[in-house]
């Protein structure tokens, strides 16, 4: 009896410790998400009302509104490195949208704190002060009723490095235009308020403690050593036999049921890139990507980005950091073409002095999977002005 309880509990320690490795081999990656503590905006024509029981926050670059949030990290894990994390992604609910443009994501600088209730635009200055861009996004008429994701990995691995969390703002880009409202945590009919996911990379923990050594079990009696047997004759090979002959063919079975089809994607997506801070040529044809923030340049191939899907590209826009010429300097222009390998295609926009932005809304251009996207940039008149670009169109 003794021995039959020991044997049992060893088996049950061992698929303890089977099951323990097996949680732990799981899985690589994980996703967290900040916890919204605030959400309001300031209003430039009434410096002194807080929003904080608004439904909304609006985004409003004529009205002088700018938005602001801040999450709360503390639900991710203690300890954390911005190596773990893989990719954060902030997401706003477009609840109502006048007028397109560029909506740039910045952080909010150390200070004595803000929270929403104390926040206006008379001392958002002071308490809440913007400074560096993270990243910008256009929102187009179309987004009205749906969610946007807006990639904000590198604020949040600053975060995570010991930068001061004080939240982000939605600015609105300057000359661009915008007229936008997301929804906030107040709104409790739509309860689409700003979310937080972060995805994180599993990270391997310390080795635990030894676990402690089960009692040595009973050694069992040696049997006796049975005799050798005498090795036989091998016998002669015998003589191959017919082949026989072929069976009947077994009934078809019938034909599984045909699975549910799966829900259709939206295959809408929008890509862009920017010139990386670095202001454009006033004489040389440059190339830019999109995917990403590099500094143009003269050689194409460097910028090429192969399409893995086939599909459309349309509605570009663009928008330079100030107008291509000086006063009076009307044939100042930057065109803006987007490139299929070499060839140039019909969907591009001019910029013309002293305008600082362009977009073609009717003309496409149609990709096959593998094919090299990038976008060509071309000065007219030298510019007397060099500024930056940014740019963005569709892709379905």
């Amino acid at each position: 009896m003794k021995k039959n309880i020991q044997g049992a509990g060893n088996i049950f320690v061992f698929c303890l410790l089977a099951a323990v490795v097996l949680f732990l081999c799981a899985g690589v990656s994980y996703a967290a998400e900040g916890v919204l503590t605030d959400d309001t905006y300031a209003d430039a024509k009434h410096p002194k009302t807080q929003n904080a029981t608004k439904a909304e926050i609006k985004v409003n670059y004529s009205a002088g509104q700018t938005g602001y949030l801040k999450f709360d990290l503390s639900t991710l894990p203690s300890g954390l490195t911005s190596d773990a994390v893989e990719k954060a992604t902030l997401i706003l609910y477009v609840t109502d949208i006048k007028n397109a443009g560029i909506v740039e994501v910045r952080r909010i600088g150390p200070s004595g704190g803000w929270d929403e209730w104390s926040l206006t635009f008379d001392t958002a200055g002071f308490i809440a002060p913007i400074v560096d861009l993270v990243s910008t996004t256009a929102i187009d008429t179309w987004h009205k009723g749906r969610f946007i994701g807006i990639d904000v990995t590198s604020l949040v691995k600053a975060w995570v490095n010991g930068t001061v969390n004080n939240g982000l703002a939605l600015v609105p880009t300057t000359g661009s235009g915008i007229n936008v409202t997301f929804d906030s945590k107040e709104d409790k009919g739509r309860s689409h308020e700003a979310r937080l996911e972060i995805g994180l990379i599993g990270i391997e923990g310390s080795t635990g403690a030894t676990g402690t050594t089960g009692p040595t079990g009973e050694i069992g009696p040696t049997g006796a050593t049975g005799a050798v047997g005498a090795t036989g004759a091998v016998g002669a090979t015998g003589a191959a036999g017919a082949v026989g002959a072929t069976g009947a063919k077994g009934a078809t079975g019938s034909t599984g049921l045909t699975g549910a089809t799966g829900p259709t994607g939206s295959g809408l997506g929008v890509i862009g890139g920017n010139s990386g801070g670095n202001t454009l040529s006033d004489t040389a044809t440059e190339y830019g990507t999109f995917f990403g923030s590099t500094n143009p340049g003269t050689t194409q191939s460097d910028y090429y980005q192969v399409l893995p899907v086939a599909g459309t590209a349309g509605r570009l826009f663009v928008y330079l950091s100030g107008a291509p010429g000086a006063s009076g300097g009307s044939n100042d222009t930057y065109t803006f073409t987007v490139m299929n390998g070499i060839t140039t295609t019909t969907l591009l926009c001019a910029v013309t002095n002293p305008a600082q932005s362009c977009s073609e809304t009717v003309a496409t251009a149609s990709f096959a999977a593998g094919e090299r996207i990038s976008i060509r940039i071309v000065p007219g008149s030298s510019p007397a002005n060099t500024p930056t670009a940014t740019w963005s169109i569709q892709y379905q």
